[in-house]
Order: C-alpha cells, then sequence, then structure tokens
C-alpha cells in the first residue's frame, strides 16, 4: 500500500481514538453546539452522580480507611482520621447513595413528557410514547451490557484482567449464562445481586423493572385529576417502602417531582397571563384586581427556600453514611436509630440505609430543581459531558480500575515513603493523584464507548422499533 494511500486512513483512525472534547477544540466546524432543556441539569446530575461512584469504587478498594468516619479508624491502623472523613468533604467519594439519585433521576426524565401529554389530554400521544418506551426500554440498557461484557470477555482472554476459563468454547458459554442472570435478575425487583464479569451491573435489571412499573403507574393514572394523583402517588410510594422496596419508590418520588416541575410551569404561565391582563386593565383606567402584599409573599418565599435549604443540608449529610461504626456516628446514629420498619428488621448496612438514600436522594432532586443557581452548576459544558458518557462511564470504570488502578500506586506510593508508612498527607497524596490517572483511561475508553456502543444503542432500538412498528 503507498504511503499517500495510507495517511488518510491514519487520519480517520486517529480522529476516532480522540476523546469527543479534543475533536471538538481540533475541528470546531464538526461540532454541533449542545442545546440547552429545562430538564437538562438533570443530564448533568447523573454525570456527576456516576463519577462519584468511580470514586467510590477507587476508595473502596484502594483507600479502605476513608470508608470510617472522621475520628473512628481501623484498629489495625495507626494513621490518625483525614479531612476526606468528615461531615460533607466525604460527599466526593461517597458513591452508594449516588446510585439511589440515579433512580430519582430516571423517574424524573421517564415520567415528564407522558405527565405533560396527560396534562394536556392528549391519550393518544400518551399513548404512542409510552408504547415506545416501553419497546426500546430493554433495548436501550441492555445492548451496551451485551457489548460491553463481551469486551470484557476479550480482555479475559488476553489475560489483562480477571481469570480466563479453559477454553474459548467454555468462556462463551459462560458469558452467554451471566448475561440470561443479568436479564432474568430483573424479576428481583430491586433486589441487588453480584453479577459476573462486571459487578456494577446490578443496577441495571433494576432500572429496566422499575422503569416498567413507572410506566404502569403513569397508565394507571393518567385520567385522575391532578390532586389525586399525587396523593395516590404518595400513597403508592409510602405502600413500597413499607413493603421493603426502595426502588420503585425512588422511580415514584422522581415522578412526583415530575409532576410539581409541571404544576409550577403552569402556574408560572397563568401568573404571565394576569400579569398582563393587568397591565390592560390598567391602560384602560379599569380598577385592577387586588394582589398580595410584598411582604406576606416575601415571608412565604423565604420560609419555602429555607424548607428546601434544610432538605439538601438533610440529603448530603446523610450521603455521607459511613460503611462503618455508623451507630456510633455523631447525627448518622439518631437517623440510623429510626430507620423504618421492615428495612431496620432485614438487617445490615445496606438495608437500614436504603430509605434514608431513598428519601435524600429525592430531597437532593427537589432542592435542585426548586433552585435556578444549583441548576447552573449541571449545565455547565464539563457536567453535560459527564452526563454525555454517564452511562458508558458507570459501566466500565470498574473495568479500568482494576486493569490500571493498582500499578498507578505502585508507583506513587513510594513518593510519600510507601503506603505503611505513609501519614495523613502522604495518603491524600496518592489518594487524589491515583485517581486523576487512573481517570486519564477511564474517559477515554468511556467516550469511544459512547460514541460507538451507547449512542448506536439508542439508533437501533429506534430502528428495531420502526421495522417493527405499524
Amino acid at each position: 500500500m503507498q504511503p499517500t494511500a495510507l495517511y488518510p486512513r491514519l487520519a480517520v483512525i486517529l480522529h476516532f481514538l480522540l476523546p469527543s472534547f479534543v475533536q471538538h477544540r481540533i475541528w470546531p466546524a464538526s461540532s454541533k453546539p449542545r442545546r440547552l432543556f429545562a430538564t437538562s441539569w438533570l443530564d448533568g446530575l447523573r454525570g456527576v452522580a456516576a463519577y462519584l461512584v468511580s470514586m467510590f469504587h477507587y476508595t473502596e478498594h484502594h483507600f479502605d480507611w476513608y470508608l470510617y468516619p472522621y475520628g473512628f479508624n481501623n484498629p489495625d491502623d495507626h494513621v490518625p482520621s483525614s479531612p476526606l472523613q468528615l461531615p460533607f468533604i466525604r460527599l466526593v467519594y461517597s458513591g452508594r447513595p449516588m446510585v439511589h439519585v440515579f433512580f430519582v433521576i430516571s423517574g424524573f426524565v421517564l415520567s415528564y413528557k407522558p405527565l405533560k401529554l396527560i396534562r394536556k389530554h392528549d391519550y393518544n400521544g400518551l399513548l404512542r410514547t409510552l408504547s415506545s418506551s416501553i419497546f426500546r426500554r430493554g433495548f436501550r440498557l441492555f445492548l451496551p451490557v451485551f457489548s460491553i461484557t463481551l469486551i470484557v470477555i476479550a480482555l479475559i482472554r488476553l489475560g489483562w484482567i480477571y481469570h480466563a476459563l479453559p477454553t474459548f468454547r467454555e468462556q462463551i458459554r459462560d458469558w452467554y449464562r451471566s448475561i440470561f442472570i443479568t436479564v432474568s435478575s430483573s424479576w428481583d425487583w430491586d433486589g441487588p445481586r453480584d453479577l459476573p464479569y462486571n459487578a456494577h451491573l446490578w443496577t441495571i435489571p433494576i432500572e429496566y423493572s422499575n422503569s416498567l412499573f413507572l410506566f404502569l403507574v403513569l397508565t394507571g393514572m393518567s385520567r385522575l385529576k391532578t390532586c389525586l394523583r399525587l396523593v395516590l402517588l404518595v400513597c403508592i410510594i409510602m405502600f413500597c417502602l413499607s413493603s421493603r422496596h426502595w426502588a420503585p419508590a425512588e422511580f415514584l418520588m422522581g415522578m412526583g417531582i415530575a409532576e410539581v416541575q409541571l404544576i409550577q410551569d403552569a402556574y408560572q404561565e397563568q401568573q404571565v397571563a394576569i400579569f398582563k391582563d393587568e397591565e390592560n386593565a390598567e391602560s384602560e383606567n379599569f380598577l385592577a384586581p387586588s394582589r398580595p402584599r410584598a411582604s406576606s409573599i416575601w415571608v412565604a418565599q423565604l420560609l419555602f427556600k429555607l424548607f428546601i435549604a434544610a432538605n439538601l443540608i438533610f440529603a448530603l449529610f446523610v450521603f455521607g453514611w459511613p460503611s462503618h461504626n455508623f451507630d456510633k456516628t455523631p447525627g448518622i446514629s439518631a437517623i440510623w436509630r429510626h430507620t423504618m420498619e421492615p428495612f431496620w428488621s432485614s438487617g445490615g448496612n445496606l438495608w437500614v440505609i436504603f430509605p434514608w438514600y431513598a428519601l435524600s436522594s429525592a430531597q437532593l432532586v427537589l432542592a435542585i430543581q426548586q433552585t435556578k443557581s444549583l441548576q447552573k452548576i449541571f449545565v455547565t459544558p464539563l457536567a453535560q459531558y459527564l452526563g454525555n458518557v454517564s452511562y458508558s462511564f458507570y459501566l466500565f470504570h470498574g473495568i479500568v480500575q482494576a486493569m490500571v488502578a493498582r500499578h498507578i500506586l505502585f508507583y506513587l506510593w513510594p513518593l510519600v515513603g510507601g503506603r505503611d508508612e505513609a501519614g495523613v498527607w502522604g495518603r491524600m497524596f496518592v489518594w487524589f493523584w491515583g485517581k486523576v490517572f487512573t481517570d486519564i483511561p477511564t474517559f477515554w475508553a468511556a467516550d469511544i464507548l459512547w460514541r460507538t456502543v451507547d449512542m448506536k444503542s439508542v439508533e437501533w432500538s429506534r430502528w428495531i422499533e420502526g421495522i417493527c412498528t405499524i
């Protein structure tokens, strides 16, 4: 092959391998500006949550002493507590509650358009929307899972990760079995299960089954009056929690917040119309209707802002729930003792945490939904990029960390005297730079998978729907 003919092909390969944000810098004309919508902040929040999940897994596997609350150490650890273990600061690696934030976000996003159609009484449009969402949901969630687990199989056969089975045929059979287990786990609704090839896949069957449950609830309550729909929604949420089903409750909480958003949007439109009518009345010298006093409005707004701030503070505090000694942690121990049944009787750290994570996740999403200044954080280019790659990043971050993190830390620990000899600040130095260097290949891989697998799965699901539906 002539070198001149090879260069264009190499250029195409290089362009493909570059992260999308680098491509946009080099070839700005080839990129389209991202449009922002009223709910775009949810994408940014999902991206930040996915990154915090990776922070938790990195910390859990390599810096487990940070899982203790401040002032409590592993009995075998001689180093004092780190500032990273303080309440609120430990949020930077509190990944467990972020999974629950995912589910509240999904409830909001999946119900937003159907609720808009319900409020317009467009039931034909509602039927088309729900039918399309139900049909495509499985393809959207599981096609990336199939693809990424096949990549894991390839990495295993290359000897880069885990342990390979004796033959390729056995490996493929085992992969098929794992895929069946993953998909069939949807029948567990919200029972956490360790899945082969990628332990982080446990959330995907829960996402799928509870998405379908959400669509069922939307259909059943589509013809109810708004006030009755909200009352019944609260009742179903309480029933789910009292039955120890936290994930359906989180999806329905997201639906409730979406309903609140639409109610407020309708109210604002009504107020704008009233204001215009008052202006017209004043211009025609008619008496305008009396309006509430400014002082009473100010007091009501202040009380509401304080209520939202209190919810946000409580949620962020609960998100810092430590993995160890939570029953002795100031503040957390008091919350722990008030855990509702049947979660309290279920025992274990996880089941006790779940209802609090469900509540605090809804509080966080509600607080951001009500606070425009907080929404601005999640519509920044960085947050929106994290939202774009969030699914592929979530699915693949554990694989990359398993391959490269320990090698990176092997070279960093000697800089602070070794893992066993490092002090508080030495550990923080290695923790920070280890994550930075681990993130480089993680984001590179996630970006490629986003473009080749995640985005394509959306296109494939629509294509399959197009050829199958009438």
